[in-house]
């Protein structure tokens, strides 16, 4: 058996390591749980808030993520939430601007 050689670590570093390794497994479990989850065009409208024929507009642009099988149109919600993210925008602390 090997020795474990454990190092003194402040209180809040290690709270701080517990909080990431449980958001980290809450992700992954979350991850898991979409990227099984497929959706039809209706529900995909539904999910981002869009019309059916704002979807089937970006389906033609190839704008948004999507599979094709028998005819048939299918979102990954997943890639549907990785849509959404890569939209984001990071906002500035209007309280900067107040000093």
């Amino acid at each position: 058996m090997n020795d474990i050689l454990l190092s003194p670590i402040r209180l809040n570093e290690l709270a701080n390591m517990v909080k990431d390794a449980v958001a980290d497994a809450i992700d992954t479990q979350r991850h898991s749980k979409e990227t099984d989850e497929f959706l039809n065009a209706k529900q995909a409208a539904k999910f981002l808030g869009l019309s059916v024929s704002t979807i089937y507009q970006k389906v033609h642009l190839g704008t948004i993520p999507h599979f094709k099988r028998n005819s048939r149109l299918y979102f990954s919600k997943a890639d549907l939430t990785s849509y959404i993210k890569s939209g984001e925008i990071n906002s500035v602390d209007p309280s900067t601007f107040l000093k």
